[in-house]
């Protein structure tokens, strides 16, 4: 029990800082998109817990089931607007609740920004996504899409949210992020799991 709650104390923090940091980006146009940021993002974290509860290893959870979970739950809001297929490959791993918690907040924020600027003037389009031990503790994260380029040194110096969050939780993974556009726009995250 109190493993549970050093856990949900954590990640009410987390949310609270969350939240605090959006609100100093919403304005009376962005307003309802930035709570439904917020929202994705708080949902993400919920289904950690989902999973985590309904696991008889309450410290490591399957990643491929979380990973297509937030995906699928990313890709239904966009649904009625967009034809967005995916590809999985995904090794089965089982990693700590911290690590898995930091991935699912970065492969939410790499998504969103992807459904939201890379298919922006599209209604087709696909996203893969790859996870696979590089060594022993070290993991590589891919993520590509097929929608228009990155302008990388424009993502690179972004004072967005997104953009600021994205390094953030690359930062917590003790990773490193790599951006590519050739020719379609590939995230890789190099990571050890702590």
């Amino acid at each position: 029990m109190r493993e549970i709650h050093h856990r949900v104390k954590n990640n009410l923090q987390m949310i609270n800082s969350m939240v605090r940091l959006q609100s100093r980006y919403i304005n009376a146009t962005n307003a309802e998109n930035s709570l439904k940021e917020v929202e994705r993002r708080i949902q993400t974290m919920a289904l950690l817990h989902e999973k985590m509860y309904q696991s008889d290893n309450l410290v490591a959870i399957n990643i491929k089931e979380y990973i297509t979970n937030v995906i699928e739950d990313l890709l239904s809001i966009y649904k009625a607007e967009k034809n967005i297929n995916y590809r999985l490959d995904i090794a089965d791993i089982n990693y700590k609740t911290e690590t898995i918690l930091y991935q699912g907040l970065l492969i939410n924020e790499l998504i969103t920004n992807t459904l939201k600027h890379a298919f922006k003037n599209r209604t087709k389009g696909h996203i893969a996504i790859k996870l696979h031990n590089k060594n022993a503790n070290q993991y590589i994260l891919k993520i590509t899409n097929d929608g228009e380029t990155l302008d990388i040194n424009n993502f690179n110096t972004s004072k967005s949210l997104g953009h600021r969050l994205i390094k953030n939780f690359v930062k917590q993974l003790n990773g490193s992020l790599e951006i590519s556009n050739n020719p379609k726009t590939s995230f890789t995250i190099k990571f050890d799991e702590f």
